[in-house]
């Protein structure tokens, strides 16, 4: 989080220096401020209204010239004055105190389209901002004006999300209940949720933005993860490491079909009685499942019976497309093998699930000579 006396590092420095007693050249001092003396800039009449920045080409004005803003006060950049200005642009930097301040830029080259911008800090400090102009291929300042902004940081809300039963049955309404969050300044809260990750085939929208409690809607089996973003109007992006600690959350979950039953699994040797000369198929396209969803095999794995029980692998396959539902070894050598195989429907599978034995299945077979 972005506190006061806290905020900037040392990574722009500029010493500005008290006229009395000093040249009287100020080229040299505009010089050192990083601002262009450039007399051949044609002031005109301000057009826009409301309280405007007071802009300077002149050395460092005093403390009481510089405009004081609360936190939350916008003021207005006005670059009407100077008409002429070729590509202009504003860059920002921020500090602590003012004179005698060590500066970081944080905005280099903003451009608006409005020649009466409308500009609210986001931090307290000292803010500096310069007026500059993109012309012949380089970044020059032709003006500078200085704000002081008092108040207090605000500070990102805590997000909470009450429980969420899992898993979510296909078809549910899940409801997203926000409502225990809190906010340090007492702000009212509203949240912004998006969707990180879903099924494939999902093309369910995010909750809505905005009051605390959502609901939610998942339209295929699989896992879904979400993200809400608590927001009290006051969002800061140069404080994003102390919001997303505080005010993101990432709810994630898994959607299944009710009283989802496990596939039964019919896998066949074939041919039967295979010889070493012959290749084998593992072929389980026969296999059932209650609601009729489209199968896959998820593991396959072939062992040698070796001697005293022992047994060795000899092939095996872990990843397979949907619809995939046999698997093959051009020959296998004389000897006793097991076969152990099992489906995955199109829900996700857990260990436990009651009833899920029946999809899996481990075959002894034997290998004869040709």
């Amino acid at each position: 989080m972005v506190k006061k006396k806290t905020l900037f590092g040392a990574s722009l420095a500029l010493l500005f220096l008290s006229c009395s007693g000093q040249s009287n050249d100020s080229s040299s001092l505009l010089a050192i401020l990083g601002i262009e003396n450039n007399r051949e800039n044609a002031i005109a009449p301000s057009s826009c209204t409301g309280t405007t920045l007071k802009l300077f080409t002149d050395p460092l004005p005093p403390e009481s010239d510089i405009q004081v803003l609360q936190l939350g006060q916008s003021i207005i950049l006005d670059r009407s004055t100077r008409p002429n200005l070729i590509l202009p642009d504003w860059d920002f930097f921020a500090g602590d105190s003012y004179p005698g301040v060590s500066f970081e830029r944080y905005v280099k080259g903003f451009q608006t389209a409005d020649e009466c911008y409308s500009f609210s800090p986001y931090f307290p400090g000292v803010h500096y901002i310069k007026l500059c102009t993109e012309k012949n291929g380089g970044h020059s300042c032709v003006a500078r004006g200085f704000i002081i902004v008092q108040g207090t940081m605000n500070q990102a809300p805590h997000a909470v999300i009450a429980n969420i039963s899992n898993p979510v049955f296909l078809g549910a309404s899940v409801s997203l209940d926000m409502s225990g969050s809190t906010d340090p300044e007492n702000d009212v809260m509203s949240f912004k949720w998006s969707v990180l990750a879903a099924p494939e085939g999902s093309t369910v929208p995010p909750p809505n933005t905005g009051a605390s409690i959502q609901n939610f809607v998942p339209d295929v089996p699989g896992h879904y993860a979400l993200q809400v973003h608590a927001l009290d109007g006051f969002e800061n992006p140069l404080r994003f490491t102390d919001e997303a600690t505080n005010s993101y959350l990432t709810p994630i979950f898994d959607v299944r079909i009710n009283g989802n039953g496990a596939p039964s699994i019919n896998l066949n040797i074939v041919p039967n009685s295979p010889n070493s000369t012959q290749a084998i198929r593992f072929d389980a396209s026969a296999s059932t499942d209650p609601e009729g969803e489209s199968l896959r095999l998820y593991n396959w794995v072939v062992l040698r019976e070796l001697a005293n029980n022992q047994f060795e692998e000899v092939a095996s396959q872990l990843n397979f497309s949907p619809g995939e539902l046999s698997v093959s070894v051009s020959s296998l050598p004389e000897g006793n093998y097991m076969v152990i195989s099992c489906l995955a429907d199109y829900v996700p599978r857990e260990s436990g699930v009651p009833g899920e034995e029946q999809s899996c299945t481990q075959i002894p077979f034997t290998v004869t000579a040709p």
